[in-house]
């Protein structure tokens, strides 16, 4: 009987995380595709200097949109950002870059390399797949790089923070280009 029961759950969460994979891969797909037939409608460029700059471009295909960004200040951030939505619903977020941090404990200044893709299976609910390298400076970034492509990820729950955090992102984003 136990032996039984601990099967049943087995196959129960082996069914759930090919579920999951499935609806996840499906966005992929589909993000993919957007990339691809979408066309731009509009773009934004901030250029301070050499040093400095943010740029933007929102590009459509039917029903979806694809908000594009890149930030990049020299000395404390270099990140790509991709919105994918359909009617104005989240179906993937993608962030990757290099950022600085602060860390209290020790008062100090690191830098990391990073990649988070956020899938939404709806306004509520969707799950985060995370992983980072930390690094000395950035001057050790492009080593990074390559070392974060063989690290496994981090996924976990989406929270109902992360959502507000990326609406509120995406709506003073968007208004850059209004």
């Amino acid at each position: 009987m136990k032996r039984t029961s601990t099967i049943l759950i087995f196959i129960a969460l082996l069914t759930l995380v090919s579920f999951k994979s499935s609806w996840v891969k499906n966005i992929e797909i589909l993000t993919e595709k957007i990339k691809k037939e979408s066309i731009l409608v509009d773009q934004f460029e901030d250029i301070k200097n050499k040093d400095r700059y943010m740029k933007m471009e929102l590009l459509k295909s039917g029903k979806y949109k694809l908000l594009k960004t890149e930030f990049f200040n020299r000395t404390t951030m270099q990140t790509k950002t991709e919105f994918y939505l359909r009617d104005s619903v989240f179906l993937e977020y993608k962030c990757s870059g290099l950022e600085s941090r602060f860390e209290t404990k020790s008062n100090s200044f690191y830098s990391i390399v990073f990649e988070d893709f956020y899938y939404f299976k709806n306004n509520q609910h969707g799950i985060v797949k995370e992983r980072e390298i930390r690094i000395g400076s950035f001057k050790e970034s492009n080593k990074a790089r390559i070392k974060l492509k063989d690290k496994e990820f981090k996924t976990r729950e989406m929270t109902e923070e992360d959502i507000i955090k990326l609406q509120g992102e995406y709506n003073s984003l968007s208004l850059l280009l209004k």
